[in-house]
């Protein structure tokens, strides 16, 4: 192979890779006040291919009113199936969530308590999506877990990774 087939194999591999995946940092952050409706946060989200699998890692950074505590889950096309984990910090116990295909859903919401007093807390979430014939789009919805006039805030650079695996 001459030395431009090579460079062009590689620079074929790299836009591949590059391709391949979605990453989304939070331009700015999101406020919710006095709601218990899952929604979807404005930037947390990306569309995934039929058939592919995919890493996923979640990070982000929320704030509450402690009285509000914070819940959250994803929506997702059907037929996907995850195997992970979710950590979160919080007031009281950090929950600590794991998924196997058939067990727990990603559609499950996810419960952890808020600090409070303007402090941050954190949701992470990494593991495995896995597609089957259907492709869509797949996003983190959020809320206050009891509804409260404070302000719930997920801050500007939590981010999502989805990287096709394989």
């Amino acid at each position: 192979m001459s030395a431009s087939d090579k460079a062009y194999a590689t620079e074929a591999r790299l836009n591949v890779l590059i391709g391949s995946r979605v990453a989304v940092a939070k331009p700015s952050s999101t406020t919710r006040t006095s709601t218990t409706t899952l929604t979807a946060d404005p930037h947390l989200t990306g569309t995934l291919a039929a058939n592919t699998s995919y890493w996923l890692e979640l990070c982000a950074v929320v704030t509450g009113p402690a009285a509000a505590d914070f819940k959250w889950d994803f929506t997702f096309p059907s037929g996907l199936t995850f195997t992970g984990y979710a950590l979160a910090s919080g007031a009281g116990a950090p929950l600590v969530q794991s998924w196997s295909p058939g067990a727990n859903a990603l559609s499950v919401a996810g419960v952890t308590g808020t600090a409070g007093g303007g402090a941050d807390d954190t949701v992470s979430v990494r593991g495995m999506l896995v597609t089957s014939g259907t492709s869509g789009t797949f996003t983190w919805r959020w809320a206050q877990l009891v509804s409260d006039p404070g302000n719930t805030i997920v801050r500007s650079g939590s981010s999502m990774l989805l990287q096709v695996s394989g």
